[in-house]
C-alpha cells in the first residue's frame, strides 16, 4: 500500500525548490543528430546512393536493399556486404560500377514507362473534357472512343502513329480523376474571381430532380475584367427538410467557407416560393440580416407566367376542351395514327397535335395555335369517332375564341421570351413589361373601336363575318383583367426615378440624387466623348467604364443593374440526380477545360435536360419529364 501512496504523492505538482532544484540538475540528452553524406568510394562496398527525405541514404547494387543515413559508415557498409553476399565480397570497384549503371538504366527504363507523356496526358484531359460535355458515361472512352481513334489514325498515318495512341490514358477512373480536377481547378479560378468583384448577385432554385432528390443551385453575377460575368456557383444536396432556414444554412456555409463576404452581396433573386420569400424565417430575410442592402427579387418570368394562367371562366372552358380533345388523339396510339394518315390526305400543314402540360409555360399558345391550325382536321376526325366535343370545331363562335386564345397567348408567349437570356437586367424587363401592359390597353380601346388586327388569327376568322358578337365583351373583360393582373404581379413598374441609369444624358433626369452624384451626373452629361461610349457600349459597360471618372454615380448604377431579373439560368440548367456536374463556360487554361464548372460530387452521368425556351416553373413537380414539343 505504502508503494502506491508514494507513487501518487510523487504524481501530485509541487513548488518545493528542492524538487526544483533537482529537476533542474538533471543532464539532458541533447546531441544533436548528425547527417552523413555518401561519398564516392563507398562504392567499392556495394553501395550507391539516393535521396530519402533529404538525406542520403545508401542503396546496395546487389540486391537493391536500402539502409539509413546512420549506415553511411565504410564499416557498416563493410559488414554489410561481408555478411550478405560473401561471394562478391572480393570483386574489384569497376564489377559495382557495372552493377550502378545497370541499376540506373533499369530505373530510366521503369520511369520511362511509368509517366505518363505531356501531350498523351493533355490528350488525355481534352478526351475527358469532351465525354463531360457530351454527358456520356466514362467508360466510353476506352471502350470507343479509344478503339475509333486508332483505328483512324491507323488508316491515316499508319501504323506507327496508331501505337502512340496507346499512351492516353482513358479508363474510367482516369476520366473520372481528369473531370474532377478540371471541376476543382474551375471552381477555385471562379472562386478568386468572385472575391475579386466589388460586388455580386446570386439567383437561387430549391428543386426536386428525377431521383425525388432535393437540390440547391446557386448562380451568381460578378464584375469581373471590366464586365458581368454569369457562373453556375455550386450545386448541393439538401439532406433533410427544405425549409427557408435549410436552405440558407447551406448558402451560407458555402459562403462562408470559401471567404466571401455577405456585405459585398447587393441582390437575390428566386422563385418566390414561401421557403424563399418569408418575412421571418424565408431565405430571403435571412440573407437581409447579414447585408441589410441587399434587393430581394421574385423572378419576373415567374411573375409573367403567373398571370398567364389567369383568365375568365368562358376562356378557360375553351381550354380544358382543347386539352380533352387533345388528349383523345394523343394519348391513344390508334387514334394518334389515323389522324396522322387524315392529315396527310387532307394536305394539312402539320400531321400531329401537342400535349398539354402545365409545367411548361409556353405549353398554352402552342397547343391552342396547333388545335387552330389543323381545326378542320380535328373536327373530321372527331366526328367520325362520334366525340362529344365534334359540334364545336362547327361552331363559329368556338373558334373565334379559340382563334382569340391562340392569338393573345402567342403575345404572351412573344414577352416571355424576350425577357429570357443572360444579361438580363431589372430595368430592362420592367420595361418590357410596362410596354407590354400598355398594349393591352391600346388593344382594348382599339377593340372598342372595332378594329381586330392585332389579333392576326381572330381578324382572318372575322373576314367572311365581320361581327364579333358576343365574345367582344368577353374579350373586352379578359383585357381589363389582364392589365390588372400586370399591375398586381409587378407593382414596381413605375421608377422614373432611375432613369439616369437607362440614359444618363436624357435630360431632366437625376434630380433625386445626392449632391455628390448629382454633380458627378452634371460632369459627365457634358463630355461628348463619353456620349459617344454611351451610344456604342452596353448599358453594364459603360458604368463600369466610367467608374473611375464618377465612382459614385457609377457606384449606385452598377448597384441597380447588377441584380438579377429572371431567375432563367436555374430554368435553363437541367435538373439532375446527384452527382452529375453541371457545365459552364469558364475556362480553364490550367488543366485544358475550356468550360468545365464546378462538379457537386465529381462524378459525370446521363443528363436530361429541359428546353432553354420553355422551362418549368421551379413549384412544379421535376420528377415528372415531358417529351420536348415538335
Amino acid at each position: 500500500m505504502d508503494r502506491f501512496l508514494t507513487k501518487n504523492r510523487s504524481t501530485e505538482p509541487t513548488n518545493s525548490p528542492a524538487v526544483e532544484d533537482t529537476a533542474a540538475k538533471k543532464p539532458k540528452n541533447s546531441w544533436p543528430i548528425k547527417i552523413r553524406r555518401y561519398e564516392a568510394a563507398y562504392i567499392k562496398y556495394g553501395f550507391t546512393a539516393i535521396q530519402k527525405n533529404g538525406h542520403d541514404c545508401p542503396k546496395c547494387v546487389l540486391c537493391l536493399e536500402t539502409l539509413s543515413n546512420e549506415c553511411l559508415k565504410p564499416s557498416k557498409l563493410q559488414r554489410h556486404l561481408m555478411q550478405k553476399h560473401p561471394a562478391e565480397a572480393e570483386k574489384t570497384t569497376d564489377f559495382f560500377r557495372r552493377k550502378e549503371e545497370h541499376l540506373a538504366r533499369q530505373s530510366a527504363a521503369f520511369t520511362q514507362q511509368a509517366t505518363v507523356p505531356e501531350r498523351a496526358l493533355k490528350a488525355s484531359f481534352l478526351a475527358s473534357y469532351h465525354i463531360a460535355r457530351a454527358k456520356k458515361p466514362h467508360t466510353i472512352g476506352e471502350d470507343l472512343l479509344l478503339p475509333a481513334t486508332k483505328d483512324i489514325v491507323r488508316e491515316l498515318l499508319g501504323e506507327d502513329a496508331a501505337k502512340k495512341i496507346d499512351a492516353v490514358p482513358l479508363s474510367d477512373n482516369t476520366v473520372s480523376r481528369r473531370i474532377g480536377d478540371m471541376a476543382q481547378d474551375v471552381s477555385a479560378q471562379l472562386l478568386e474571381q468572385v472575391r475579386a468583384s466589388e460586388y455580386f448577385a446570386l439567383q437561387l432554385d430549391e428543386s426536386t430532380d428525377i431521383s425525388n432528390e432535393a437540390q440547391l443551385l446557386v448562380y451568381i453575377r460578378f464584375i469581373s475584367q471590366e464586365r458581368f460575368v454569369e457562373e453556375i456557383l455550386f450545386c448541393k444536396a439538401l439532406e433533410r427538410r427544405t425549409t427557408g432556414k435549410d436552405i440558407f444554412q447551406v448558402l451560407d456555409d458555402y459562403i462562408e467557407s470559401n471567404g466571401l463576404n455577405w456585405a459585398r452581396c447587393v441582390g437575390v433573386c428566386s422563385d418566390g416560393a414561401a421557403a424563399m420569400t418569408g418575412k421571418i424565417s424565408g431565405v430571403t430575410a435571412l440573407i437581409k440580416q447579414k447585408a441589410p442592402h441587399v434587393v430581394a427579387t421574385h423572378c419576373m418570368l415567374h411573375r409573367e407566367a403567373l398571370v398567364a394562367k389567369r383568365m375568365d371562366n368562358e376562356l378557360n372552358q375553351v381550354l380544358q376542351e382543347v386539352v380533352q380533345v387533345v388528349n383523345f388523339i394523343k394519348a391513344r396510339p390508334l387514334k394518334h395514327r389515323l389522324f396522322t394518315l387524315l392529315c396527310n390526305e387532307m394536305g394539312a400543314r402539320f400531321e400531329g397535335l401537342l400535349l398539354h402540360s402545365n409545367v411548361r409555360w409556353l405549353s398554352r399558345g402552342a397547343v391552342l395555335n396547333r388545335v387552330y391550325e389543323l381545326r378542320r382536321e380535328v373536327g373530321e376526325f372527331l366526328s367520325s369517332e362520334k366525340h362529344q366535343l365534334a359540334e364545336r370545331f362547327t361552331d363559329a363562335t368556338w373558334i373565334r375564341k379559340l382563334a382569340y386564345m391562340s392569338d393573345i397567348f402567342l403575345h404572351l408567349n412573344v414577352l416571355n421570351q424576350s425577357m429570357q437570356g443572360r444579361d438580363t437586367y431589372i430595368l430592362q424587363v420592367q420595361d418590357k413589361v410596362r410596354a407590354f401592359s400598355k398594349k393591352i390597353m391600346l388593344w382594348s380601346n382599339k377593340l372598342q373601336e372595332g378594329v381586330t388586327e392585332m389579333f392576326p388569327l381572330l381578324h382572318q376568322e372575322l373576314l367572311s363575318c365581320d361581327d364579333l358578337g358576343s365574345i367582344s365583351p368577353m374579350i373586352q373583360s379578359h383585357l381589363e383583367h389582364l392589365q390588372g393582373y400586370f399591375k398586381d404581379y409587378f407593382p414596381d413598374l413605375e421608377n422614373t426615378h432611375l432613369n439616369w441609369v437607362r440614359n444618363p444624358f436624357s435630360p431632366g433626369v437625376g434630380s433625386s440624387l445626392d449632391i455628390k452624384s448629382q454633380e458627378e451626373l452634371i460632369e459627365m452629361t457634358n463630355s461628348g466623348d463619353l456620349k459617344l461610349n454611351f451610344e456604342a457600349l452596353p448599358l453594364s459597360n459603360y458604368w463600369l467604364h466610367v467608374r473611375k471618372d464618377y465612382p459614385t454615380l457609377a457606384d449606385r448604377a452598377l448597384k441597380c443593374l447588377l441584380p438579377f431579373a429572371t431567375t432563367y439560368l436555374l430554368y435553363n440548367t437541367s435538373y439532375q440526380p446527384i452527382g452529375v456536374p453541371l457545365l459552364n463556360t469558364a475556362p480553364s487554361p490550367g488543366l485544358w477545360a475550356e468550360g468545365y464548372s464546378a462538379s457537386p460530387r465529381g462524378q459525370m452521368a446521363a443528363q436530361q435536360a429541359f428546353r432553354p425556351s420553355d422551362r418549368p416553373p421551379p413549384m412544379a413537380n421535376l420528377s415528372l419529364i415531358h417529351q420536348p414539343e415538335l
